[in-house]
């Protein structure tokens, strides 16, 4: 339908414009003008009532329509979104798998403030080579004096 008949005016039935519609009636049965005009207003009263019906029919269909055209489009929107979503997760195994040292976890533990006592370097090449090294390098005073030249150039 193109217009709303709801919104139509029912027409004055009186005037001349109907006069014919009027001449019919009277024609055809035993009616005055007064009579004639208020059979016309009668069947243009259910005529409009029928549109009515008609158009909020439509109007009902039509807007089911959009809310199953608005479904569908969530429908793809979120299929698209996982799909979307599937290929960065697949994307960064890829990288896991390619990179795996890149992507080995922290660790959350304290980072100590206090240096650790290692050895003199001495003891250290020694121990490396598999040759006897004195056990005065591993006691308290030989970590302390190998903590005093650790900056040293001293081998």
């Amino acid at each position: 339908m193109l217009y709303n008949p709801n919104e139509a005016i029912l027409p004055n039935f009186t005037t001349v414009e109907y006069t014919t519609a009027r001449a019919c009636l009277i024609a055809r049965g035993l009616m005055n003008e007064e009579a004639a005009a208020e059979a016309l207003e009668t069947i243009w009263t259910f005529n409009n009532d029928t549109a009515k019906d008609a158009w909020a029919e439509q109007a009902e269909i039509e807007l089911r329509q959009a809310q199953e055209a608005r479904r569908v489009a969530a429908e793809q929107e979120q299929e698209r979104q996982q799909a979307l979503e599937d290929e960065l997760i697949a994307a960064r195994k890829e990288e896991h798998k390619k990179n795996k040292a890149k992507f080995i976890p922290v660790s959350t533990a304290k980072i100590l403030t206090i240096p650790t006592v290692i050895p003199s370097h001495y003891a250290v090449c020694k121990l490396k080579t598999g040759d006897y090294c004195e056990l005065f390098y591993f006691t308290n005073k030989g970590l302390s004096e190998a903590k005093k030249n650790l900056l040293s150039t001293k081998p």
